[in-house]
């Protein structure tokens, strides 16, 4: 496991990207053909992870170099931090080690906030991630009601990876937000939706379990701007846009 990994495992900084989004480049069809292919999770050992350095260094230096430029809300935390920590979030906290799910965390939001396509990172990283990427990316060429629909749908029928993924962003913006700040209350409607549908799902139960005990937590704490349901249904503020 590269060392560098190990120091996004603080607590996150606050914010969101200064930047111009750039259309993602998706492919039709991407989701049910990765689903069909990838039914059952991955987990490897510490000792085998060493094989995958080298891609995931790769990833690393990719994104980095797409996000340059990039900062989170307060200004002045690199944006590469947060796809970083959600790599560690991925595997430290959740306990993954699937290198697909690994590198798509650190790319996860290259082609919805940088000027990359389908196709570069195809080329890159081979169709698999690339796919991985894609139904985790809204496309914004497509009207505000039509994208979250096409998104949700997307995800719903999206392989473990891509759910994994999406647990740890979702739980890594949920750590650095602020309770007072106008997106929180639709960073924790993300959670709770996500934990709701997720149930069952295999290979999520441990990212599933960590996401609802960091909802249990900011509720203990008094800091969930609405209540703590026993069966998290989706909520109609669960995937609006506040991409992190």
């Amino acid at each position: 496991m590269p060392l560098f990994f190990t120091e996004f495992l603080q607590k996150p900084v606050g914010g969101h990207k200064h930047h111009r989004p750039f259309h993602p480049r998706t492919e039709k069809g991407a989701t049910a053909e990765l689903a069909e292919s990838q039914t059952k999770p991955t987990f490897v050992t510490m000792k085998e992870q060493d094989r995958f350095a080298w891609l995931w260094q790769k990833a690393v230096s990719f994104a980095a170099r797409k996000h340059r430029g990039q900062f989170r809300k307060d200004g002045k935390t690199p944006y590469i931090a947060h796809p970083l920590r959600v790599a560690v979030v991925l595997l430290h906290l959740f306990g993954i080690s699937d290198e697909r799910a690994l590198c798509a965390a650190i790319l996860h939001d290259t082609l919805e906030d940088t000027r990359t396509d389908y196709d570069e990172l195809a080329q890159e990283f081979g169709r698999e991630i690339a796919d991985l990427v894609s139904i985790l990316s809204k496309d914004a060429r497509v009207p505000e009601p039509q994208r979250e629909t096409e998104y949700r749908a997307r995800l719903l029928e999206a392989p473990w990876q891509a759910w994994a993924v999406k647990l740890a962003d979702v739980y890594d913006n949920l750590s650095e937000s602020d309770p007072n700040s106008p997106s929180f209350a639709k960073i924790q409607a993300q959670a709770q939706w996500i934990v709701g549908v997720t149930q069952g799902k295999e290979g999520l139960a441990k990212g599933r379990q960590q996401l609802l005990e960091l909802l249990s937590s900011l509720a203990k704490l008094g800091n969930l701007q609405t209540p703590l349901g026993q069966d998290f249904a989706p909520s109609p503020m669960a995937m609006a846009p506040d991409k992190g």
